[in-house]
């Protein structure tokens, strides 16, 4: 009986280890539906508060120019297309606004569309430029604004 537990246990560890080695591509987004499906109907904001409508990032999710930054209210984007190049992917959709009255937060679209790009990565998983760029609610914005902006917020978004 202890001879059949010994000889499985190498087996069992080898197959902990292929599992465990196969978790970080399981949640890459590598290909145009990934993307889509992390980013699509997602309440998404530009971290970096950026005011221009046509942005480039490098792989890691770091701007490559300049930009001046917005208020947070006008930091939104709703992703209409998402393209996958050989050596970039490009993000276009409108620009959203933020309506706050009563306690209620309304995302507006507003007339400027929004062109981005982030360059390839070696990995092919654009996740953790995704993660820089964006975040998925008003809610995680919040902590990585910086403290002048924090005044603005309604009081039940304070940190």
């Amino acid at each position: 009986m202890l001879a059949i537990l010994r000889t499985s246990r190498p087996h069992h560890i080898f197959a902990f280890i292929f599992a465990c080695s196969l978790s970080p591509s399981l949640h890459a987004q590598a290909t145009e539906a990934d993307i889509k499906a992390r980013l699509k109907d997602e309440p998404l904001y530009l971290r970096g508060l950026w005011r221009e409508n046509k942005l480039q990032f490098d792989s890691e999710g770091k701007l490559i120019g300049k930009s001046g930054t917005v208020t947070f209210t006008v930091c939104g984007f709703d992703l209409k297309s998402a393209k996958l190049k050989a050596d970039k992917l490009i993000l276009e959709g409108p620009r959203v606004g933020l309506e706050l009255a009563d306690n209620k937060q309304k995302r507006v679209p507003l007339d400027t569309s929004m062109h981005i790009e982030i360059a390839a990565s070696p990995s092919g998983d654009y996740g953790p430029a995704l993660d820089a760029v964006f975040v998925d609610g008003l809610d995680k914005l919040v902590p990585s604004m910086p403290k002048r902006t924090s005044y603005h917020l309604p009081p039940w978004q304070h940190p």
